[in-house]
């Protein structure tokens, strides 16, 4: 089995917040990488553990949420800016059997979240969809499914999972 993990850093232990660690000028934004390679490792850890066979990293944080030189040796990563459209990412994705999310947020707008956002948010207040809120967890299993790979495992702040 072949494993495409989705990761964020607004949902990892101890990275709580924005100014300081998630965004690239923070002062503990290296910090807050480790602690997203991290978790990471442990997933792929037990991915392997399991039987996967091979584990495709996408870094969704997008400017660098990965520690390059802690990730995991068997891990193979997509990462940067520009992200390519999603009809080129389909053609990778699609190669792969399911999917996992590891350090996952809140959408916007669940007050009790610590990072909460969809997305940009300097700019997107919510997504809806046929007038329900859907976040970017939703937005990924929706677009996963299509392509046919489950959703086996979620990890994050407690409001995501």
């Amino acid at each position: 089995m072949k494993i495409f993990m989705v990761t964020d850093m607004e949902g990892v232990a101890g990275v709580v917040s924005f100014a300081d660690q998630s965004f690239p000028d923070g002062r503990y934004y290296d910090a807050g990488k480790k602690l997203v390679t991290g978790e990471v490792n442990a997933a792929v850890d037990g991915l392997l553990d399991a039987g996967v066979e091979e584990v495709l990293v996408w870094d969704g944080h997008g400017a660098g949420g990965i520690d390059f030189d802690t990730l995991h040796p068997a891990a193979l990563l997509l990462h940067g800016r520009p992200s390519p459209p999603w009809s080129r990412l389909q053609e990778v994705i699609g190669r792969y059997d399911a999917f996992v999310i590891v350090g996952q947020h809140a959408m916007a707008g669940v007050l009790t979240s610590n990072q909460n956002h969809t997305q940009n948010s300097h700019t997107v207040d919510a997504y809806r969809l046929n007038g329900t809120p859907i976040g970017e967890i939703g937005q990924l299993a929706l677009f996963m499914g299509g392509l046919g790979l489950p959703l086996l495992f979620l990890s994050g702040e407690q409001d995501a999972c």
